[in-house]
């Protein structure tokens, strides 16, 4: 297969593979959402007010759009938080997970360990003695039977 064929081969492996069709449906969503919306929204804050209370239905549709400015003002504050706080929930947990795997790891090693022998042991028990004595010389191998 010729490089003619696969056009998207010329870009960086960093950049996303966007197909006309997904954004032409994900466009098109969007301004059906949005077309379906806000002629809603506005007339339900018009029916709110009777035609003679003029005044207040204008009140009413400056509060309407004041609304939607300060969501949209406040949205991506709320998306950036909500994504650091997910981050950071997922390495504590992550870092936490692989801590308690850590030490697990050393329990179970610990408590595979043989302990000592006897003979071990004994020769422990000689030096400790000779250390506390002050002698030059550490003491004579004892053999156990």
């Amino acid at each position: 297969m010729d490089k003619a064929s696969f056009p998207h081969n010329d870009r960086p492996a960093h950049c996303p593979q966007v197909f006309p069709s997904n954004t032409l449906l994900a466009l098109s969503l969007i301004s059906l959402g949005t077309g379906f919306f806000k002629p809603n929204a506005s007339t339900l804050v018009g029916r709110l007010y009777s035609p003679t209370e003029g005044s207040l239905r204008d009140s009413g549709f400056s509060i309407f759009y004041c609304a939607i400015n300060v969501g949209a003002f406040f949205a991506p504050l709320v998306r950036t938080l909500t994504l650091t706080l997910t981050l950071t929930l997922t390495l504590t947990l992550t870092l936490t997970t692989c801590a308690q795997q850590h030490i697990n790891t050393q329990n179970t090693r610990l408590a595979r360990a043989q302990p000592p022998s006897r003979m071990v042991m004994m020769e422990t028990v000689h030096r400790v003695r000779w250390m506390r004595t002050g002698r030059r010389r550490p003491p004579v191998q004892v053999a156990l039977t």
